[in-house]
């Protein structure tokens, strides 16, 4: 589909060629940006399938939109699964959309000994992090909304498989590599890149991972925050990755 179209979310799998824009992404299309009926557009569901259409009935709270083509984009390759420790809620938030942008696969978050205190429930929380996901897919273009859960530490380290990295900073005390090399060697289809919180991790932590399987990775000499560290790791992922393919 050529040119430069709005986007929006479709949140039910369409049943004939004529869908329903409603709640939020009908707000934003009529009182944001004020389109009008035969403006094209263009949805996802964040599974694949991108379609064109165009608005072509107003209502009282939603718009009746027509389909006029449909594309199913193949997922990706390679596939980044990110485990990150429970951050402050901001930092969080901007962790979730940066990874979304740099198209992580799936965002797993836990609680590790240094992460910060949980005060908001799971639900709510991950319910938030779906809508700053859902927002960024829409910006960024990408067809496919990672997957975000919350789940026990030990049990992402056992549920990792393919290429496992852990990020370990240089006042750990831990023996590492620079990620860019073994990500340039990989031939996994699949790699996972655990960023522990402000305090990183502890060497109880550490050392389970390793008895997964992590391999402990380093960013450089400087002590980076966890969000920084986020931003670094998949982009080195993402740029070594593309370049190869």
């Amino acid at each position: 589909m050529s040119g430069i179209l709005r986007r929006f979310f479709l949140f039910k799998p369409p049943v004939s060629d004529v869908v329903l824009i409603e709640g939020e992404e009908y707000r934003h299309l009529k009182k944001v940006l004020r389109l009008k009926e035969g403006d094209k557009i263009e949805l996802t569901d964040g599974q694949g399938h991108r379609y064109l259409a165009e608005l072509v009935r107003f209502k009282k709270d939603s718009v009746e939109a027509r389909i006029l083509k449909k594309e199913s984009i193949p997922p990706p390759d390679l596939k980044i699964h990110l485990i990150i420790s429970l951050l402050k809620n901001k930092t969080m938030d901007l962790v979730i959309q940066k990874a979304t942008e740099l198209g992580v696969w799936e965002i797993n978050v836990c609680l590790t000994t240094h992460s910060v205190p949980q005060v908001e429930e799971t639900e709510r929380k991950i319910k938030r992090w779906q809508r700053i996901a859902l927002e960024a897919l829409k910006q960024c273009g990408r067809d496919y909304l990672p997957a975000i859960d919350m789940a026990d530490f030990l049990f992402l380290l056992k549920k990792a498989q393919g290429l496992k990295l852990i990020a370990v900073g240089p006042r750990e005390g831990e023996e590492t590599v620079p990620i860019y090399p073994v990500v340039k060697d990989s031939q996994e289809t699949d790699i996972w890149l655990f960023i522990g919180p402000e305090g990183g991790f502890s060497p109880e932590e550490i050392k389970q991972a390793k008895a997964f399987g992590f391999i402990p990775i380093s960013f450089g000499p400087y002590i980076l925050r966890a969000e920084t560290a986020v931003l670094v790791g998949l982009s080195v992922i993402q740029t070594v990755t593309f370049s190869h393919h």
